[in-house]
């Protein structure tokens, strides 16, 4: 049994600390070894393996080639027609060479920022190791977002090198980018050079639809063809430097702009990348979401520890419900990684999908997002997990640049509705509005009390707003004391294993009772005829009720007929809240929607339905859902 396996790893970080993340650093391959781990001195602004210079490209390439790896695989891209393409980590090194070559010539130099606008492809993936090997920080943004939330994260970077594409395929349709870069374009102030993958082969038009007045347009496969023998040193890095800067989704106020360094961030992906995943060479790794939105476990983690990585373009259930399935069973991954809403999904869709393919090759099958409620987990163990596979609720935010709470496969059991402990060396407590921690399985806010190599280096708008934003909520500055507010509602137990609510704000209280929205939405969404549920607290000065969102089972029934079954479904939901959260929760208004506001991760969009229910009229709902059917329950 290795090191990793034995408890006694927990107390030598606990007894060793900060000394003990040199473990995580040394697994990477450094120019110059660090001097110090940890530099409390410009606290809350920490930094680590200072004095230490590497290079993160070479960390997830250049080292794997040399050591007699190049011919193992690299990257697997799937597209949503069926499209395969494999590159060996030669050829990725030499197509990320060229890249770095064309990025240069340019003008990218370091620190300067990349912006990606693309879909998962292996375009995105070449380039961002472009990016790192050059020194410079890359940017990807959301494939899903507008011209106006592009323009916005390309305005603030001071952007002027876009890479995107003509267009790409998803949920059947084909999709084109070239209005929302368009719209971008005219919006930003400083000139862009455009990089455009050719996706949808519309060969010489998807060149033409991107020309603009403010910079230049490049075809991303003549620039490989013309620097294709190109050989570029990678730029060696202080350990502080930045490596990538990454936007939030901006759903509760502007977006923030969230700056990871090269040293701490890469040191703590690789580290978790083995210690939660598990991962080694042999490994194919499946994050079944946008690169966008886990950087870490689609890129930087695989790669860094050699193991082979999956990308998929499209929508997890195109042309059928068990695509993801039939990718794991065609390419044979051994750790499988998505969000929460998507496992839901999964389940909603049930069962006979994954019957459907051997999924005997994982090893590990993780998810991530909104909190999961023990019967999704179960489900996920039974169906997809099967007896030899490691299921794993894992809790982290972009922000922390890797998984924080775990359980770690053949270390910690699993609960399930629990993620599990933090991982070694993340400190972690439930605290009450004051500070003061709560009583075990007591509702609190998370707080984490000690720094951790892969936290974010600062903020794109400056330490300012990076104090005010994370650390300040439960110190100040002049205090002997760090903690970061997560923001999330938990519960620990006594085993400190940490139960997710959501976030801090989804606790909603009534008279003196405190109800957490996800558990009652999991118990609404079991009934039948309920395909999604959100709980909102509506205030009022007499009293506060709940409101309850439904979209109903897609069915086919005629208006006059849904309104009828929306009777009866509304009835059976406020049913189901009384009992799950006694009858003074029952909800004062039920509605059903077509869908749920959403950000383009997949995640809802609670604060939308909470501004909406607590409106003077509650029938005016146009500004959620064009379709919304709205019947009282009073």
């Amino acid at each position: 049994m290795s090191e990793r396996h034995h408890e006694t790893v927990r107390q030598q970080f606990r007894d060793d600390w900060p000394d003990c993340w040199e473990r995580a650093a040394a697994t990477l391959d450094w120019d110059r070894e660090w001097e110090t781990v940890l530099d409390e001195s410009d606290a809350p602004t920490y930094h680590w393996f200072e004095g230490g210079r590497l290079n993160a490209c070479t960390n997830c390439l250049d080292r794997h080639v040399a050591a007699g790896e190049g011919d193992s695989v690299a990257l697997e891209w799937i597209g949503e027609r069926g499209e395969t393409r494999t590159l060996m980590y030669t050829e990725l090194l030499a197509a990320v060479e060229s890249v770095a070559a064309a990025l240069r010539d340019r003008g990218v130099e370091e620190d300067d920022v990349v912006t990606a606008y693309t879909p998962n492809h292996p375009a995105l993936v070449t380039t961002m190791l472009a990016c790192a090997r050059l020194g410079a920080l890359h940017s990807v943004v959301p494939v899903e977002f507008d011209g106006e939330k592009l323009a916005t994260r390309l305005q603030r970077a001071d952007s002027t090198v876009l890479l995107t594409c003509d267009g790409f395929y998803s949920g059947g349709e084909t999709v084109s980018t070239t209005q929302p870069v368009a719209t971008a374009l005219d919006e930003v102030d400083q000139a862009v050079d455009v990089i455009v993958v050719n996706r949808l082969d519309e060969g010489g038009a998807a060149l033409a639809a991107f020309e603009h007045d403010n910079g230049g347009v490049y075809d991303y496969q003549t620039l490989r063809e013309r620097f294709a023998d190109a050989t570029v040193d990678p730029v060696s890095r202080a350990g502080d430097d930045p490596l990538l800067l990454l936007f939030t989704s901006g759903t509760t106020g502007r977006p923030k702009g969230i700056v990871h360094r090269t040293g701490g961030y890469l040191a703590y992906v690789d580290w978790t990348s083995r210690e939660v995943f598990d991962l080694d060479r042999t490994d194919t790794v499946w994050t079944a979401a946008s690169v966008a939105w886990i950087v870490a476990y689609t890129v930087y983690g695989p790669l860094s520890v050699g193991a082979t990585t999956v990308l998929y373009e499209g929508a997890l259930d195109t042309p059928e419900p068990d695509r993801p399935w039939e990718i794991v069973d065609d390419h044979e991954v051994t750790v499988f990684y998505t969000a929460t809403e998507r496992v839901e999904s999964f389940r909603d869709h049930g069962e006979r999908y994954p019957a459907r393919h051997d999924l005997s090759t994982l090893d590990v099958a993780g998810m991530v997002g909104e909190p999961v409620d023990p019967a999704t987990w179960r489900w996920y163990d039974e169906h997809v997990g099967d007896d030899d596979c490691h299921v794993l609720d894992t809790w982290w935010q972009s922000e922390t640049g890797g998984v924080m709470i775990s359980i770690r496969p053949g270390v910690e059991p699993p609960k399930p509705g629990r993620a599990g402990p933090p991982l070694p060396g993340i400190e972690a407590v439930a605290v009450d509005d004051d500070g003061t921690t709560v009583n075990t399985d007591e509702i609190g806010s998370l707080l984490l009390q000690r720094p951790w190599p892969g936290m974010l280096l600062t903020l794109l708008d400056g330490s300012e707003r990076y104090e005010r934003e994370y650390w300040a909520s439960y110190s100040e500055p002049e205090a002997d004391e760090w903690v970061y507010a997560p923001e999330d509602a938990v519960r620990i137990d006594g085993d400190d294993y940490v139960e997710i609510l959501g976030r801090a704000d989804d606790v909603i209280e009534l008279g003196e009772r405190q109800l957490v929205a996800t558990r009652v939405e999991s118990a609404v969404t079991a009934l039948d005829g309920v395909e999604a549920a959100a709980v909102v607290e509506r205030r009022s000065t007499a009293k506060n009720c709940l409101v309850v969102f439904v979209v109903p089972t897609a069915d086919g029934v005629t208006a006059k007929q849904r309104t009828e079954t929306d009777r009866e479904l509304h009835a059976r939901v406020a049913d189901r809240v009384a009992e799950t959260a006694g009858t003074a929760a029952r909800p004062g208004h039920v509605h059903s929607l077509s869908s749920l506001p959403e950000t383009a991760s997949g995640k809802l969009e609670r604060h939308v339905l909470s501004e909406a229910a607590n409106t003077d009229e509650l029938d005016d709902w146009s500004g959620i859902d064009g379709s919304i059917r709205h019947l009282g329950f009073n």
